[in-house]
């Protein structure tokens, strides 16, 4: 019995250069070393090393780079809860509305190839402080006795109320 096997090429394509690697038979990252080519602990490939290469398959070495950018970012406002005796229990009001903060932020952002895979914020620097929105809250607790009216307001000619100030119907 003979075997023949036909050598084949396969090509390894690290940024804008290709290399073609005639081979009868070779996993991906065989494919790269013996080409010589070197990659950093971080470089991957775009497929597993192990990965068996057939004729006319593409290797692509994804090099691995950090880049430094700066954003702006909101920095959202809270809210400060005051009680206020002229509110009944239950009522609300916003007495003076809150005003959102800006930082810049720094951010690592790590490429693989051309695709960012990661970014994290390294430094934050407050540019803005943000304004709490101050909310009044009623405290007045709401009682009914007899037969008087809530309001001040006088009431229309054949309105009834019942015995707990409520209208009659």
């Amino acid at each position: 019995e003979i075997n023949i096997d036909r050598a084949y090429d396969v090509f390894v394509q690290d940024g804008d250069d290709m290399y073609t690697y005639r081979t009868t038979g070779c996993k991906a990252g065989e494919a790269v070393y013996a080409l010589g080519l070197a990659l950093d602990a971080e470089d991957e490939l775009d497929v597993p090393p192990e990965t068996d290469l057939a004729e006319g398959d593409t290797v692509q070495i994804l090099r691995c780079m950090y880049t430094e950018r700066t954003a702006e970012e909101s920095i959202d406002y809270g809210t400060t809860v005051v009680e206020d005796n002229n509110l009944f229990e239950g009522q609300s009001r916003i007495l003076s509305k809150g005003i959102c903060g800006t930082q810049e932020v720094l951010y690592r952002d790590k490429y693989l190839g051309m695709n960012c895979v990661a970014s994290e914020p390294i430094q934050k620097t407050v540019t803005s402080e943000p304004v709490n929105a101050v909310k009044a809250v009623g405290t007045r607790v709401f009682s009914v006795s007899g037969k008087v009216p809530i309001s001040t307001l006088t009431l229309p000619e054949g309105f009834e109320l019942d015995e707990n100030g409520v209208p009659a119907s």
